[in-house]
């Protein structure tokens, strides 16, 4: 699949508003998972290194075993096995949090929450005008990525193309009720405005619109990363 790297301009009824990926001068942090639950009340054994004499090998305690050879690291958190990639976490990060905040005329930014299962992020915005849900779905690779995107989109009722997108050669849909989504690579973006009040923002805006314009400001961010 085509990799884009030019910028990205869109004919949509509403005005489009790009946010510059990394224009806040912070990056995108990785949305706050729910914590999977327990039922032990035992707390997990801390990491710890033994003291060592001058010349010695020490070695990091990591609980019963485990450990940790000298010269070897950590991975940091966002590379560890399970956690989603920093490109999918996007849809929760700032920069699409502050176009959001510019096309409805928020005082602030909104607040959101996701999960990451089945290497699917969900990502849920509480707005006034209804909930506001993203979803990326991280697939092995472009070619099982395009048959999600084919599956949900046989789902979906009175679609047509998303504007813009399908001449960029990516497949992309839209419906009359409010979803947005498209594939690029091996990830599936799908936007759900379905439970937001027929228009939004002060201009009137569709729902079908809104949904078209966050999308496009997702593709902005990951074809600019």
């Amino acid at each position: 699949m085509r990799n884009f790297k030019t910028g990205v301009v869109i004919a949509l009824s509403v005005p489009l508003v790009l946010t510059a990926c990394g224009s806040t001068g912070q990056s995108s942090p990785a949305p706050t998972l729910p914590a999977t639950p327990t039922t032990s009340s035992a707390a997990a054994p801390s990491s710890s290194v033994t003291p060592q004499p001058a010349g010695s090998s020490a070695v990091m305690k990591m609980g019963p075993g485990h450990s940790m050879s000298p010269g070897q690291t950590m991975a940091p958190m966002s590379a560890m096995p399970g956690a989603p990639p920093a490109e999918v976490t996007m849809v929760c990060g700032p920069e699409i949090k502050q176009s959001i905040k510019q096309i409805l005329r928020l005082p602030a930014v909104p607040r959101s929450s996701s999960t990451w299962k089945d290497s699917l992020l969900r990502c849920t915005y509480p707005l006034d005008a209804g909930k506001l849900v993203l979803t990326v779905k991280k697939s092995a690779d472009n070619t099982a990525a395009i048959a999600y995107f084919n599956s949900r989109k046989s789902t979906a009722n009175d679609i047509s193309s998303l504007k813009g997108l399908s001449s960029l050669g990516l497949p992309a849909y839209q419906t009359t009720g409010g979803v947005a989504s498209f594939v690029k690579d091996d990830m599936t973006l799908e936007v759900d405005a379905t439970a937001l009040t027929p228009t939004v923002g002060p201009e009137g805006t569709t729902r079908s619109e809104f949904a078209s314009t966050i999308a496009s400001n997702v593709l902005a961010c990951w074809t600019e990363h």
